[in-house]
């Protein structure tokens, strides 16, 4: 019993860390993350936080991987059955869109953030595997699933994804910058701007 209190309370302080970081990088950005910062705002020492992290680079890591899986984790639910290859689509980009509008200041400086140790996580032009990128890789399949089944013409899944997500991705960002919260707005363009997309990837009869 012992163990596990221990164990929840080290994750409550872990919380709070994260916590602090986010505060940080929502008013400052990624670079403007300090050990000294965050045990200042946290109410921690800086030896309490290397407790938990072992520099400012882990730190980082450790809270981009948290938004980033967040959002990953609302666009890649379980979903409707019986949908074709293109609603299926359009309906996890609407889950993605609106995650990331759930968490607007942190998505902006994530994404957009040109750090080598972000980039890793958030990183979609790149090589990557699909283990290491599954919300990429899900996407990928999808559209290889289209052809396959015939829903879509023959073309190169890997480079559609990437077409898809940077499209979606410009949209996200302007429905954030323009502080945009209907939702019914915002479900309206995301399925309007996939639709468009969709329509030269149909194949014919």
């Amino acid at each position: 019993m012992r163990k596990k209190m221990d164990q929840e309370q080290r994750e409550s302080i872990k919380s709070k860390i994260l916590d602090a970081t986010k505060t940080i990088v929502e008013s400052e950005g990624f670079d403007a993350v300090s050990i000294r910062k965050v045990a200042k705002l946290a109410g921690y020492t800086e030896g309490n936080i290397y407790n938990y992290f072992d520099d400012k680079d882990s730190l980082v890591i450790a809270l981009a991987q948290q938004g980033f899986q967040r959002i990953m984790k609302a666009t890649m639910a379980e979903i409707e059955e019986g949908l074709s290859v293109e609603e299926e689509i359009i309906q996890r980009f609407i889950r993605y869109t609106k995650a990331a509008i759930e968490m607007p200041e942190y998505y902006k400086r994530m994404m957009l953030s040109d750090n080598p140790k972000i980039l890793e996580i958030t990183s979609v032009l790149n090589d990557k595997t699909k283990e290491e990128k599954k919300g990429i890789g899900m996407l990928e399949n999808m559209i290889k699933k289209g052809v396959d089944t015939g829903e879509f013409i023959d073309i190169d899944p890997a480079s559609i994804a990437r077409i898809i997500w940077t499209a979606n991705f410009g949209l996200t960002l302007r429905l954030i910058v323009e502080k945009k919260s209907d939702e019914k707005e915002i479900v309206k363009l995301v399925e309007n701007q996939l639709r468009w997309i969709c329509n030269g990837l149909r194949k014919e009869g």
